[in-house]
């Protein structure tokens, strides 16, 4: 069926667009959270890709009259589809540790100790701003820099959930140059996108 788009945009979080948010949307990040943390609590062996199916799923069928009347036709354009299962997968990454637990588990097959061409910065972490796209500032050499968040990466708990604690702490973070969808400005822009965080001992 065609709702399945919507796990299939979330599933495949990158960096194409975000959706303006709604009450619908926030309602559903709120019990999706609820249920893969219920999930992940009660269940020693899970299937990381079938529970946030199975979360997203139930929430989206049980909620089809609400959902037709917040997006009307949405489920018939793929490109709306996509990008309400962006803003949705935004959501659960900044506020649900459950999520990303069982996103890592389902990716686990990456090797984080691969740098993927990735370039090399070396500073002082200064703060996280939670925007559409989170990004984190960074004194490197006298000048801030800015460095966003749009997947999962090896020390991505540290950066959105324990952000106090790097506060002046020096760091080395590896980035790669991507276009991502800019919502405020609504346009694609170049940025500084992160796939690994460490932090100096």
């Amino acid at each position: 069926m065609k709702y399945l788009l919507i796990i299939g945009g979330l599933l495949g979080i990158i960096s194409q667009g975000v959706a303006q948010e709604s009450s619908f949307t926030e309602r559903m990040s709120k019990e999706t959270c609820e249920c893969i943390t219920n999930k992940v609590e009660t269940t020693k062996e899970i299937n990381a890709e079938n529970v946030m199916q199975d979360c997203m799923t139930a929430f989206v069928m049980e909620n089809m009259a609400d959902f037709a009347k917040e997006y009307g036709d949405a489920l018939n354009d793929q490109d709306q589809v996509q990008k309400l299962g962006l803003e949705l997968g935004m959501k659960l990454m900044q506020e649900c540790p459950a999520f990303m637990q069982v996103a890592v588990q389902s990716r686990s097959g990456l090797d984080y100790t691969t740098e993927r061409n990735s370039n090399r910065t070396k500073g002082s972490f200064t703060k996280l701003t939670k925007d559409a796209y989170p990004y984190i500032e960074v004194l490197t050499e006298g000048n801030t820099e800015k460095f966003y968040v749009v997947d999962e990466f090896e020390g991505y708990e540290n950066v959105m959930y324990k952000s106090k604690e790097l506060s002046n702490k020096n760091i080395t973070l590896l980035w790669e140059n991507r276009s991502i969808w800019m919502p405020k400005a609504k346009a694609f822009e170049e940025v500084k996108v992160l796939t690994k965080v460490t932090v100096a001992e």
